[in-house]
């Protein structure tokens, strides 16, 4: 199945936050030097890195009226998505090369399409960005868990 609107699904997370200490600020400014190669933390002279410990609750808006609050320990229990975990992005820059163009030819043949591409994937199914004009997301669920 898929739906067709722009969704900006995020998540609150409440608890304790603290600065990592001088040893640790060096390590995680290279964690998000990696992570965001052009990012400005080098244009503040005081930036610094903190840790959240001990989340007591997280929120989730998931757009269109979809709002929860996520219990905390089944949070904590979660394993990450392996699909996502075991090359994501990589995996995405080869499914674009792959299929972003005769994706782009089947949406076209309904109306006009700029482009689409992939731009999520996990094991519950694949989010697609088609650029018509104005963006779209389109979401398509796997029948099943793959993995």
């Amino acid at each position: 199945t898929w739906m067709e609107w722009p969704i900006e699904a995020r998540v609150t997370l409440l608890g304790d936050v603290y600065p990592f200490s001088e040893d640790e600020q060096e390590w995680a400014h290279k964690q998000y030097i990696a992570k965001h190669p052009h990012g400005l933390s080098e244009q503040w002279g005081n930036f610094h890195y903190f840790r959240m410990q001990n989340i007591s609750d997280i929120y989730f808006i998931g757009g269109f009226g979809t709002v929860a609050w996520v219990d905390v320990k089944e949070y904590e229990a979660l394993q990450p998505d392996k699909i996502a975990i075991d090359g994501g992005e990589h995996n995405l820059k080869e499914l674009n090369a792959i299929f972003s163009k005769p994706l782009r030819e089947l949406l076209a043949s309904e109306s006009e399409v700029d482009d689409a591409a992939l731009i999520s994937i996990d094991s519950k199914g694949i989010d697609v960005r088609v650029r018509q004009g104005v963006v779209w997301f389109l979401f398509f669920d796997f029948l099943a868990k793959v993995l």
